[in-house]
């Protein structure tokens, strides 16, 4: 049956703020019924910290078909970055390997307007992850593309590989990885030296 004659299956769950309250699972449902125009819905009512709160929504997120990476990538960094979680919990957590959770949570760090590309499944996470190693300035030409040309995320990644060959930010990149002998990944806030050996490191 549907909503509108039989109202919500299953209640939502929301936590009390302050002066109101918060839902923590069943925001669609919600949205739903106030559509439909529902004048009551099936609610529990819990007390639940935020780390406890954040981490029945990422379960949740993991377990729906259309899972939203960009509400899961910023929930894995702030349990992450606030509550100790490793990458290797989070993944185990998430059912996936810990490489694929650590490109979820990357995906935090693109610009917000991209994200919300994202989010409303405007750029797929496969062209998301093509974008991480870029700067803005270039993410932005580089989506701007995707958009115009339709590109698959292979096309995509051609497209960056261009890139590298034939921007300074890139040439960065490799007189620094020839003088110290390792990969560099220079990012907006960040680069990041990775060496195979810790002897190599040293």
């Amino acid at each position: 049956g549907s909503i509108e004659t039989k109202g919500l299956a299953s209640p939502i769950i929301v936590k009390l703020k302050k002066d109101h309250y918060e839902v923590i699972l069943g925001r669609k449902r919600l949205i739903a019924a106030k559509l439909f125009k529902l004048d009551t819905i099936p609610c529990f009512v819990i007390e639940v910290s935020e780390e406890e709160m954040l981490l029945m929504i990422a379960a949740d997120i993991r377990d729906s078909k259309n899972q939203n990476v960009v509400e899961l990538s910023m929930i894995c960094s702030r349990l992450s970055n606030y509550y100790g979680y490793s990458q290797t919990d989070l993944a185990k957590l998430l059912r996936i390997s810990r490489p694929q959770l650590t490109n979820v949570i990357r995906i935090s760090s693109l610009p917000d307007d991209v994200l919300l590309d994202v989010s409303l499944g405007k750029l797929s996470f496969g062209h998301a992850k093509t974008l991480l190693t870029l700067p803005d300035e270039l993410i932005y030409k580089v989506v701007h593309k995707i958009y115009e040309d339709n590109l698959s995320v292979r096309d995509t990644e051609k497209v960056i590989d261009n890139l590298r060959n034939h921007t300074d930010y890139y040439s960065q990149e490799k007189t620094l990885s020839t003088k110290y002998k390792c990969q560099v990944d220079i990012q907006k806030k960040k680069i990041t030296f990775s060496f195979k050996t810790k002897e190599e490191k040293d």
